[in-house]
């Protein structure tokens, strides 16, 4: 709870407006990661900016993941064995291989 009341009277004493997430919701976790960590009071900034960098660079790692993932799933609807599976112009429909156009 000390945690907790730290930084809420942090934000309550800097005014509004103030953004609860980034000065609240995202320090409280890594407060107390660091507080059981024993990670001394000066080093705690470094940690933070540390783990938020983490936090961005995998929520990106894994944005990517699912853009290619759905990409991929793209090429397989292209690919067929009359073709020896590789991969088909869009403008091939894959049932008949008459060209069509995409409205």
């Amino acid at each position: 709870m000390a945690i907790a009341d730290k930084l809420a009277g942090e934000l309550f004493a800097e005014g509004s407006p103030a953004d609860l997430v980034e000065r609240y919701a995202r320090k409280l976790p890594l407060s107390v990661i660091c507080e059981l960590l024993g990670l001394p009071l000066a080093d705690r900034p470094k940690f933070m900016t540390w783990a938020n960098t983490v936090s961005r660079i995998t929520g990106s790692l894994v944005s990517f993941w699912h853009m290619m993932r759905a990409y991929q799933g793209e090429i397989a609807c292209w690919r067929g064995p009359q073709r020896g599976g590789a991969v088909r112009s869009r403008h091939d429909q894959p049932a008949t291989g008459k060209a069509f156009r995409e409205s």
